[in-house]
């Protein structure tokens, strides 16, 4: 990408700034999805462990 000179008042390149977002951005998304895909597998874990506790409390208390 070639740069411009296209400066604000401060002196720094107004496509720094640009380039940043969209760095952050990019970022931003992959950690929601890291996070979302986490939490689906713990939920999944969760079920499961309940699933089987539940069984095993039921031998216990005579339910099935």
């Amino acid at each position: 990408m070639t740069k411009c000179n296209n400066k604000c008042m401060c002196g720094r390149n107004i496509h720094d700034k640009d380039e940043k977002k969209q760095k952050q951005q990019r970022q931003t998304v992959l950690w929601t999805v890291y996070h979302t895909v986490l939490a689906v597998e713990l939920a999944i874990i969760i079920l499961i462990e309940g699933v089987e506790l539940f069984d095993y409390c039921s031998y216990w208390w005579g339910y099935n």
